[in-house]
């Protein structure tokens, strides 16, 4: 599989591009990906000092995080917990454009899914935005 130079955290690393199709994981039960579980999606395996994981990339995020924001903790990426590997991405095919409306989509997706799969999660979720919203505005 194709390495790529990238980042994390400002250090260099490696990463592949591959397409995957999400599982459900059992913890945390309201995990993203378990609102896309049984979907085909674009990922990054990122490597760094003998140690790998995974970011999504269905909407060039992943990519984003990796090499412009060079792995910023400030930028914003999804871990993926289960999947299986589908095949490595051909470079042309790259998800490099960070797509941010399609990103806020897939959030909008999300917390539908939480709101009917798991409303007492929702309702701490919706509390917690609203605190961090009027925390915000103080400054």
């Amino acid at each position: 599989m194709k390495r790529y130079k990238c980042f994390w955290n400002g250090l260099p690393a490696h990463c592949m591009v591959i397409n995957i199709l999400v599982h459900s994981v059992k913890e945390p039960k309201a995990h993203w990906q378990n609102a896309f579980a049984g979907e085909l999606r674009q990922a990054i395996v990122i490597e760094q000092n003998g140690y790998s994981f995974t970011i999504d990339n269905e909407h060039g995020e992943g990519w984003h995080k990796a090499t412009v924001e060079m792995g910023s903790p400030s930028a914003s990426s999804h871990h993926l917990l289960g999947y299986t590997t589908i095949s490595e991405v051909k470079e042309e095919h790259i998800r490099r454009e960070y797509n941010r409306s399609a990103q806020l989509i897939m959030h909008e997706t999300y917390e539908g899914w939480v709101k009917v799969t798991f409303p007492d999660v929702h309702k701490k979720m919706v509390a917690l935005k609203s605190g961090l919203d009027e925390h915000r505005k103080k400054f």
